[in-house]
Formats: structure tokens, sequence, C-alpha cells
């Protein structure tokens, strides 16, 4: 058990079965009081009772105001407050939009999306007035199928859209309004749960758990939400090969797509300084998080920039993006070149930042020992060393919450994760095969950068035929963040130039 939900007090629908029943639990474990909501009443009491003293049932119709009213009134009554508000009820209803009948789409929305609105609307309210010392959260369990449609998913797609775009307007509410309440959208793939038994008849188990994610992957991400050192973000899921994958997708639906690839030790989140002008100019931006990193789960054992590169693949082809422009920084520039190799075809143009063609010349003992650290003393031990690589002195004095934001966020990765793309960095080189990229190519660098130099740089752009080279001055190994004006200037006109 830990203690980095201690004090909090979450109220979950859809609690007595599936992803909500585990969610309770992994809640519990981490030192929250939890009521398990549920119109189950059998179900739900049985959770409840698993629980113990941390553990409250009580039941509720999420298309009842009334029983929202109510549901949250027992709670405080309870428990004295309410923190977090996990909505996971749903059913789930598989018809085209001539199979439907008006009274089945109007139960799948009123389930699925009517129910997430009134506890919205009711739990921000409550949970306004306890999180003085306490951050909120509200957490709304979307779907993969609130970003992409299938034929026969009418009701189900148009209620799940409509439930990750009420979390990011409620989230919205809540920042303009000075509230300490976070909403998030989290948008997992099939999860084996029982709302799949229908299914396992129809497509055989081996078809429905290969789509799965299962329960000890999906649901980590919730008690993650509900903690205070969560970041305020629209997340989402996928799964990929049974691990989950996180990414944020924003801008219209039809807008080219800027994919973002990120440093070792970081997360999706240092790309942030380049949202705004992006999503003003009409793109689309996707951010991944790679294997162990921010929100993706782990993987055993060492990595390769070709199992790196395919995860990519893998989530462009989930989520049904055909075509990017690629920005990748460091490892994620490296990435970026195994993907122009191994799959030109995805690739509008390509960004490579401040990274290398191959692994650096004598770097194989620095790396070993970075693994060793990373792997029995966790990533706190190497942070203030790598920030002091990554950002001049000035950085740091100017912007000190951000660069306390990615230091944290360098000791939060996994040391799986990290000492895992460690090695894929230690066995890499593209050099004698980068004159067979054929996509438009810019590579961008700090002019102070000590590990990914400008030399290394300008190789890469001397190597692919075309290939442009920019340098950012006064900037080390993350330009983007500690020189965004001239690094937007230079990225926004490259994109303009290739769109």
């Amino acid at each position: 058990m830990t203690d980095r939900l201690a004090g909090k007090v979450a109220l979950i629908t859809g609690g007595a079965s599936g992803l909500g029943a585990n969610a309770a639990e992994l809640m519990v474990k981490e030192g929250a009081k939890v009521v398990v909501a549920d119109i189950a009443a059998d179900r739900g009491k049985a959770v409840a009772d698993r629980l113990g003293a941390s553990g409250h049932f009580v039941k509720l119709d999420v298309t009842s105001e009334d029983n929202w009213q109510a549901a949250i009134a027992e709670t405080v009554t309870k428990f004295g407050a309410l923190h977090v508000l996990l909505n996971s009820a749903g059913i789930g209803l598989s018809k085209t939009v001539e199979d439907i009948t008006l009274e089945e789409w109007r139960r799948v929305h009123a389930i699925d999306l009517d129910g997430v609105f009134l506890g919205c609307k009711h739990g921000v309210a409550e949970i306004k007035k306890h999180t003085k010392t306490l951050g909120g959260s509200i957490i709304n369990i979307s779907s993969i199928s609130g970003i992409i449609a299938g034929a026969n998913m009418a009701a189900y797609n148009s209620a799940k859209a409509g439930v990750r775009l009420l979390s990011k307007s409620v989230a919205l509410h809540c920042a303009k309004s000075g509230y300490n309440i976070r909403s998030n959208s989290v948008h997992p793939t099939f999860i084996d749960t029982p709302i799949l038994d229908k299914y396992r008849d129809r497509f055989g188990q081996d078809v429905i758990i290969g789509f799965c994610c299962q329960y000890g992957c999906m649901p980590l991400e919730v008690p993650r939400s509900a903690r205070d050192d969560s970041k305020w973000s629209p997340t989402m899921l996928l799964s990929l090969n049974n691990r989950r994958v996180y990414f944020d997708l924003a801008g219209p639906q039809n807008a080219p797509v800027v994919c973002f690839t990120h440093s070792l030790n970081s997360d999706g989140g240092m790309w942030v300084e380049q949202m705004v002008p992006l999503l003003g100019a009409g793109y689309r931006v996707l951010r991944l998080d790679m294997r162990g990193h921010g929100g993706s789960a782990p993987v055993p054992g060492d990595y390769t920039m070709a199992a790196l590169a395919d995860d990519v693949k893998g989530a462009l082809d989930v989520l049904g993006i055909t075509k990017v422009h690629f920005i990748g920084l460091s490892i994620g520039g490296m990435i970026g070149q195994g993907f122009a190799l191994a799959h030109p075809g995805y690739l509008a143009s390509l960004t490579l930042c401040d990274t290398q063609p191959s692994t650096p010349p004598g770097s194989a003992g620095t790396w070993e020992e970075r693994k060793a650290t990373v792997r029995s003393k966790g990533l706190a031990a190497i942070a203030d060393s790598t920030m002091e690589r990554w950002f001049t002195d000035e950085f740091r004095k100017v912007n000190p919450v951000r660069w306390r934001e990615i230091r944290d966020t360098i000791s939060g990765t996994t040391p799986e994760g990290s000492a895992g793309c460690m090695s894929a960095i230690q066995d890499f080189d593209f050099l004698d095969r980068l004159p067979t990229i054929k996509c438009p190519t810019l590579v961008i660098c700090g002019d102070e950068d000590p590990g990914t130099p400008p030399e290394r740089n300008k190789l890469i752009a001397s190597k692919i035929p075309g290939g442009r080279y920019e340098e950012i001055a006064k900037a080390r190994h993350l330009p983007n963040v500690e020189r965004p004006e001239q690094f937007n200037r230079v990225m926004m006109s490259w994109l303009g130039s290739n769109r």
C-alpha cells in the first residue's frame, strides 16, 4: 500500500464490476476512501465489503439527477468529503445508424453521456468545496471509439466522443473558475470486462482477448489521474500488444497531423510550448509517450530502435493515421530516423532535433554506468546532472517552475523504461542508410548542446538528400523548451513549406 491518495475520497460509478471495481481496489491500496456506486446492489455491496473500512456502497442510477445528488450527499456524510469522481458506468451497443432504434439511441446516450454530464455537474459543485489542501479530479472513461468510428457503433461512437469533449470543457471551466480540479478522459481500446461477454460467442474468445487491454494495464492510469502529482491534460490511452500507450491527440479531425516523440527520461509534456502555434495554424497534434516513459507501460529487457519505431507505427495504425509530419528530439530523433527508413510511406516531412545518427563514439561505458544507476537508485539519482546537460543556468533562473516540472518528469520515469531505451541508444547506426531517406528533412540543434552536439546534427543533414540544418542560439539539449520562440519560428516555417 502507498499513501499517494491518502486523505482523498473517491466516488466510482459502475463500481460493481469490471474497470470500476478494479479501480476501487487500486485506489484503496493507494490510501483513498472509496464509495462504490452502481445500480447492481448485491455486486456493489460485495465489492465495498472487500474494501473493508475504506469502502462503502451506494445505489446509483446514473441517469437520475436525484440519485446523483443523493449519492454525493451520502459520500460526504460517510467519509466527510469528495475529491475524486470516476465515471466508469456504461453500456455498449453494436448497431448501425440504420438498424438502431431511437429508444436504443437514447438509452446509450442516457447512460454513457448524460450520466457523465450529471456526475460532472454535481461532482464539480461538491469537489470544489474540499480542495483547499488536496486537489480534486474528475476521470471520465471514454473509449478509443470516441476517437475512431465504427460502422456498427453509431450510438456508442457518438456518446463516447461526447464524453471526450465534455471532459475538455469541464477542465477548461475549472481552470477558468480557479477551481483546483483536473478533468481527464481516458480512451482505452477493448478492456476484458463483462461488457464484452456477449461478443465472445460472436467473434471467439481468442479474437476478443487479442484486442483487449487487461485489468493490470489500463486501470493503473485511473489512480494516477486522481493523484495531485498528475499533470493537467486531457489524456488518452491505447492498447498496443497488450500494454498501455499514453498519447494526446488534439486538433481538427481532418487536419495535417504533427507527430511528436520525446527525449530519453521525458514525456509528451516536453512539447507543450509547441502546441499553441500548431493548433492555432490548424494542425492536428499527436504526442506519444515511449515505453516506460510518462504514462506508457514499460517492457522488460533491452529495447532496439527498430522496436521503438514500430511502436510509433503501431500507435498510428490504431488511431487510423496514415500520414504525419514527424518531429523527434534526442532519442525521439533517433526513432524518427529509424521510422523514416522502415516506414517511409507514413511521412509527409521529418524534423530531427538534437539527436545522433549512430551510437555516440566512446559512449558505451557511460551508458552502462547510467543504466546501473537508474536500476539500483532510480531516476532521481541522475535528475540534476541530466538537467545540467539539458538547460543553461539562465533557463533555471528565468523559468524555475518549468525547470522543476521537467526535473520531476525525469525522476518519475520508470527505471525499466529508461534503461531499456539506453540500450537502444547503445546499439544503433543509421549513418550509411541516411542517404536513402527521401522525404523533406529538417535538422535542428541547440548551439550549446553537449550530449548531441551541432556537428553530429550537421552530419545527419549532410547525409540526407536535400537535408536542411538550423541552429538555435543560447540553447542546450531542449531548445524547443529553452528557446521556444526561435524554435517555433523555424518549425512553423518548415511545416508551412511542406503542408
